[in-house]
C-alpha cells in the first residue's frame, strides 16, 4: 500500500538490500556525488558556503544533506537514486559559496 515504507522495511529492517549487490561505505562520497554534482568546482565552493561568516544558510543546507548521505552510506546496497535528494541542497550551497567568492 505504501511503496516507500515497504522498501525501507525491506532494505533496513530486514537487511535484504545486500541481495541486490553491495558497494563500499565510501561509494557515495567518492563515486556518486562527483558524478551527480558534475562541476569539480562545487567541492571547493561548498566549504566556502559553510564557513561564510554572519550567515548560517550554507551550514543549514550542507549539514543535513551530509548526514542524509552518511546514514545512507551505512546500507550495503548503494545507488545514486537514493541520495539524489541531497543534490539541490548541495548545489544551492555551492551557489552561496560562489556568491561569497
Amino acid at each position: 500500500m505504501w511503496a516507500e515504507l515497504t522498501g525501507f522495511f525491506f532494505n533496513t529492517v530486514q537487511g535484504k538490500s545486500s541481495e541486490w549487490g553491495t558497494s563500499p561505505i565510501y561509494h557515495y562520497f567518492f563515486n556518486a556525488l562527483p558524478k551527480l554534482l558534475l562541476n569539480p568546482m562545487t567541492f571547493l565552493l561548498i566549504p566556502m558556503a559553510v564557513r561564510r561568516r554572519g550567515d548560517k544558510v550554507g551550514e543549514r543546507l550542507v549539514v543535513p544533506a551530509m548526514w542524509f548521505i552518511t546514514l545512507y552510506s551505512l546500507l550495503p546496497h548503494k545507488e545514486w537514486r537514493f541520495i539524489v535528494y541531497a543534490v539541490p541542497a548541495l548545489t544551492a550551497a555551492a551557489g552561496i559559496g560562489a556568491d561569497w567568492l
